[in-house]
């Protein structure tokens, strides 16, 4: 298991380096990868780092729309992240 605090890169989010750095110390193209977000600077983040992005947005305090887009899935709970991952292995992407 590998932990990376946003500390230990150049940029934060929504700065695609956090991602970058952890999927290169597991030894995984971004693209091969699948982030779970519920913030705007979260899923822009993902998107920027080249992975796929769930969206899981917060009902407190709503992604923007244009955060929104950028996701592959979007889902209204945790308990369908099952559902949405097998959504993005259907894509081909």
């Amino acid at each position: 298991m590998e932990v990376l605090s946003s500390d230990e890169v150049l940029s934060g989010k929504p700065a695609p380096d956090i991602y970058l750095e952890i999927t290169r110390r597991l030894g995984v193209p971004a693209s091969e990868t699948i982030v779970v977000e519920d913030s705007s600077n979260g899923i822009l983040t993902g998107n920027s780092a080249g992975a796929k992005v769930v969206a899981v947005p917060n009902h407190e305090l709503k992604p923007s729309p244009d955060a929104l887009s950028k996701a592959n899935v979007v889902i209204d709970f945790l308990v369908s992240l099952n559902s949405a991952l097998g959504l993005i292995d259907g894509l081909g992407q």
